[in-house]
């Protein structure tokens, strides 16, 4: 084999190694990297007893949230601090958008109940139990974790609703 095809070979197997280490080793590094330090910005924007403090904490998580969201588009994590730091800023419609977009990348039943909660907080009682539902289809559980009596016996009829139907078309 000549030195100029031995060298270009080289050259091109260096190229894409450094692209694979920098595709599957730097990215998924920097996006746990990011996601741990919004997370800590977000627990400290929560625990902030000063509005102006907590709201400008909150804006440079949202910011940095969004930016997550981008690069690491598969990373629920992402969709989750946006939507906290939404809340934070009082910003519930926005947080629900936010969750909603969330399920586009994965179906998990905590993102279903957040979603729940946050409906129930701007009074969409009956769709926080369409989603309480859906999350319960996954798991049964995480029923109780939801802090009203009623609204529980509510989810766990429709349910019973849904599975009733969807043995009648069998």
């Amino acid at each position: 084999m000549k030195p100029i095809l031995r060298i270009a070979i080289l050259g091109v197997t260096a190229v894409l190694c450094g692209w694979a280490l920098v595709r599957w080793v730097y990215v998924p590094f920097w996006c746990m990297r990011e996601i741990a330090a919004i997370g800590g910005g977000t627990l400290n924007a929560e625990r902030e007893a000063i509005d102006v403090t907590a709201a400008t904490l909150a804006r440079e998580n949202l910011r940095r949230a969004r930016i997550l969201e981008e690069r690491c588009p598969a990373s629920l994590h992402a969709f989750l601090l946006e939507a906290a730091n939404e809340q934070i800023l009082g910003g519930d419609e926005d947080a629900i958008r936010t969750l909603r977009r969330s399920l586009t990348v994965a179906r998990r039943p905590e993102i279903y109940f957040a979603l729940g909660t946050l409906l129930v907080r701007v009074g969409r009682i009956d769709e926080a139990v369409e989603e309480y539902a859906t999350g319960g289809d996954f798991n049964r559980s995480m029923i109780e974790t939801i802090d009203a009596a009623e609204l529980r016996r509510r989810v766990r009829e429709r349910i019973a609703e849904r599975e009733r139907a969807s043995r009648q078309m069998k």
